[in-house]
């Protein structure tokens, strides 16, 4: 065990951030009994799919209809099935969802719905600068909104640091779609296990990114004015986690 595993299990016990409110007429409806449907499992990350709060309709082996909130951790090929791994914030457990049986999603932050899931999911493939930028940044991008989401909101100033970063890293920034940063930043919702995970990922790879991180760290816990105990505990271990990265 290495001295910082501590420091991560710790991250994974911490509190949960608050679950994402529902959007637009998005009711919660999930059955008083269920299987565990499974638990987190690695599997190949979409692009823009790490983090996101959904709401889905989905309809269980049973033929059960129940509406959730999830936040996605990954998507994984089983046989001929699409599994969505995804912490399920009604269950507060790692639930699995067969790609097939989702019959709507809705983007909690903005409210758009998607009636066709695959769809969703397949768009989110795309290559051009501001999918790159997000690609270049995904771990540091984890990390911030989670800090950010430690009060259960994202706030206006805390979202215009976390874009501010993702420009910051850009060669051209001049190329990017801001309305789709800021789409997608407002999407994010992750939890501890995904946070602890992007700690894990930057002690690998290090880098000037890490320098960056470090200082938008404090800017984003700056930028509404409000400090809470889950915000600096979280911050305190990010700024011991990154001070122990590679610089490159």
């Amino acid at each position: 065990m290495s001295d910082v595993d501590p420091i991560f299990a710790r991250l994974e016990r911490l509190t949960r951030t608050p679950p994402p409110p529902g959007a637009g007429g998005f009711a919660v409806h999930v059955p008083v009994v269920e299987a565990d449907d499974g638990q987190e499992e690695e599997g190949c990350d979409l692009l823009d799919v790490v983090g996101l709060a959904l709401g889905i309709v989905y309809q269980g082996a049973s033929g059960q209809e129940t509406r959730r909130r999830i936040t996605v951790s990954s998507l994984v090929s089983r046989g001929d099935a699409v599994l969505v791994n995804a912490w399920c914030h009604e269950r507060q457990a790692f639930r699995q969802f067969r790609l097939d049986r989702i019959g709507e999603v809705v983007v909690l932050a903005t409210g758009e719905v998607f009636d066709d899931a695959a769809a969703f999911f397949d768009g989110l493939h795309g290559r051009d600068p501001t999918a790159e930028a997000l690609a270049g940044c995904r771990h540091s991008l984890q990390i911030l909104a989670y800090l950010a989401r430690c009060d259960g909101h994202l706030h206006p100033d805390e979202q215009e640091q976390i874009i501010d970063f993702i420009l910051s890293t850009a060669p051209d920034p001049s190329c990017l779609d801001e309305v789709r940063l800021r789409r997608h930043v407002a999407a994010l919702y992750p939890d501890p296990a995904t946070y602890a995970k992007a700690l894990r990922a930057l002690r690998l790879s290090g880098g000037d990114q890490v320098r960056r991180l470090g200082r938008y760290v404090q800017r984003v816990l700056d930028a509404d004015g409000i400090l809470d105990d889950a915000e600096f505990e979280a911050a305190l271990q990010a700024q011991t986690e990154l001070s122990r990265c590679p610089r490159g």
